[in-house]
């Protein structure tokens, strides 16, 4: 009788142990995914880690840019081109890649993780390689962004990236339209 008690006890707390330890796991939040989700990943992959990782990354990058969409998207485009240059650099060829980002920065701008999946239109590429170069990038590269908290954004990347117009904003001419090269009356349009 007494090794059967002995025997339960050790069992019970065994199992209280591991509790514990998957309650601390769950409670650390980011911290606890840190070791367990690797820096770049597939999107589709570590799907319970990455459904973890949205809800510690709540705030989105407009909200982050106190919804201004000009500036956020000024600053998404800007990352898009700053890949292309470290590409450019490292003789890796992006051209054709054609993607879906899910971007997670810390409170400093510096990224923490990226996942990517490729969209059907892309170009072929050894995801081995695309996973190295993100890993490669995110470690030399910081957003241009400091928060009071961490922010995440999910957008499409397509590769040349082509920079946005500028607004033109049109200069009253003070001796009226020019219509065919002849000053006309406002009033006759």
């Amino acid at each position: 009788m007494r090794a059967s008690l002995s025997y339960f006890i050790v069992c019970l707390s065994l199992i209280l142990g591991n509790f514990q330890v998957q309650a601390s796991d769950y409670s650390s939040g980011i911290n606890g995914l840190d070791s367990l989700l690797p820096s770049v990943f597939l999107i589709g992959e570590n799907e319970g880690q990455f459904e973890e990782l949205n809800l510690d990354y709540q705030v989105m990058l407009l909200s982050a840019c106190e919804n201004n969409m000009d500036v956020a998207y000024d600053k998404w485009l800007g990352l898009l081109m700053q890949m292309e240059s470290f590409a450019e650099v490292n003789k890796f060829d992006l051209k054709g890649l054609k993607c879906w980002l899910n971007i997670f920065w810390e409170k400093d701008g510096s990224i923490k993780h990226i996942a990517y999946y490729l969209k059907p239109n892309s170009k072929n590429v050894d995801l081995r390689y695309l996973t190295t170069f993100f890993e490669e990038f995110m470690k030399t590269y910081t957003f241009p962004l400091v928060s009071d908290t961490r922010y995440s954004h999910y957008g499409s990347a397509s590769f040349p990236t082509f920079q946005r117009r500028e607004k033109v904003v049109p200069v009253p001419n003070p001796t009226g339209l020019v219509k065919d090269g002849k000053n006309v009356s406002p009033n006759k349009y």
